[in-house]
Protein backbone atom coordinates (compact mmCIF):
# COMPACT_ATOMS: atom_id res chain seq x y z
CA UNK A 1 0.00 0.00 0.00
CA UNK A 2 1.07 3.57 -0.56
CA UNK A 3 -0.03 7.10 0.17
CA UNK A 4 0.46 8.40 -3.34
CA UNK A 5 0.63 12.19 -3.15
CA UNK A 6 1.73 14.20 -0.14
CA UNK A 7 1.10 17.58 -1.81
CA UNK A 8 -2.11 17.94 0.26
CA UNK A 9 -0.03 17.58 3.44
CA UNK A 10 2.54 20.10 2.19
CA UNK A 11 -0.23 22.53 1.19
CA UNK A 12 -1.79 22.25 4.66
CA UNK A 13 1.55 23.06 6.31
CA UNK A 14 2.02 26.09 4.05
CA UNK A 15 -1.54 27.29 4.58
CA UNK A 16 -1.97 26.66 8.31
CA UNK A 17 1.57 26.85 9.74
CA UNK A 18 0.83 24.16 12.36
CA UNK A 19 3.15 23.55 15.27
CA UNK A 20 5.80 20.86 14.97
CA UNK A 21 3.71 18.75 17.38
CA UNK A 22 0.64 19.04 15.13
CA UNK A 23 2.72 18.21 12.04
CA UNK A 24 4.08 15.14 13.83
CA UNK A 25 0.60 13.86 14.78
CA UNK A 26 -0.79 14.37 11.29
CA UNK A 27 2.35 13.03 9.61
CA UNK A 28 2.31 9.88 11.76
CA UNK A 29 -1.35 9.27 10.95
CA UNK A 30 -0.65 9.63 7.22
CA UNK A 31 2.25 7.16 7.42
CA UNK A 32 0.01 4.65 9.22
CA UNK A 33 -2.63 4.96 6.45
CA UNK A 34 -0.36 2.96 4.18
CA UNK A 35 -0.72 -0.07 6.48
CA UNK A 36 -4.29 0.33 7.77
CA UNK A 37 -6.41 2.88 5.88
CA UNK A 38 -9.56 1.58 7.60
CA UNK A 39 -8.25 1.97 11.17
CA UNK A 40 -9.71 4.24 13.81
CA UNK A 41 -10.13 7.12 14.19
CA UNK A 42 -11.17 7.16 10.54
CA UNK A 43 -14.75 6.58 9.50
CA UNK A 44 -16.20 5.89 6.09
CA UNK A 45 -18.28 8.57 4.37
CA UNK A 46 -20.83 6.31 2.63
CA UNK A 47 -22.34 8.90 0.23
CA UNK A 48 -18.86 9.56 -1.21
CA UNK A 49 -17.74 5.92 -1.32
CA UNK A 50 -18.28 3.48 -4.18
CA UNK A 51 -18.15 -0.07 -2.87
CA UNK A 52 -16.42 -2.31 -3.74
CA UNK A 53 -14.13 0.01 -5.72
CA UNK A 54 -13.15 2.57 -3.05
CA UNK A 55 -13.99 4.11 0.31
CA UNK A 56 -13.79 7.79 1.12
CA UNK A 57 -12.91 8.19 4.78
CA UNK A 58 -12.35 11.02 7.26
CA UNK A 59 -10.44 11.15 10.51
CA UNK A 60 -10.44 13.76 13.25
CA UNK A 61 -7.14 14.14 15.06
CA UNK A 62 -6.69 16.10 18.27
CA UNK A 63 -3.48 18.10 18.31
CA UNK A 64 -2.14 20.51 20.96
CA UNK A 65 -3.72 23.61 19.41
CA UNK A 66 -7.01 22.19 18.15
CA UNK A 67 -8.33 19.61 15.72
CA UNK A 68 -7.32 18.46 12.27
CA UNK A 69 -9.53 16.59 9.82
CA UNK A 70 -8.08 14.40 7.09
CA UNK A 71 -10.17 13.17 4.18
CA UNK A 72 -8.82 10.44 1.92
CA UNK A 73 -9.79 7.73 -0.55
CA UNK A 74 -8.71 4.10 -0.22
CA UNK A 75 -8.84 2.17 -3.50
CA UNK A 76 -9.41 -1.49 -2.68
CA UNK A 77 -8.00 -3.11 -5.82
CA UNK A 78 -4.59 -1.42 -5.52
CA UNK A 79 -4.67 -0.52 -1.80
CA UNK A 80 -3.58 3.00 -2.76
CA UNK A 81 -4.48 5.90 -0.50
CA UNK A 82 -5.09 9.37 -1.95
CA UNK A 83 -5.21 12.36 0.38
CA UNK A 84 -8.15 14.55 -0.64
CA UNK A 85 -7.99 17.30 1.97
CA UNK A 86 -6.69 18.42 5.33
CA UNK A 87 -8.60 21.04 7.32
CA UNK A 88 -8.18 22.39 10.83
CA UNK A 89 -9.47 24.73 13.52
CA UNK A 90 -6.05 25.42 15.01
CA UNK A 91 -5.68 28.28 17.47
CA UNK A 92 -2.78 30.45 16.46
Amino acid sequence: MAVRDLAVFDDWISRSSPSSAARAVVGSFIVELADAPWAAPSAEIPPLSSKPEYDVRAAQLDVPEGRVWIVYRHTHRTDDVDLLGIMDDLVR
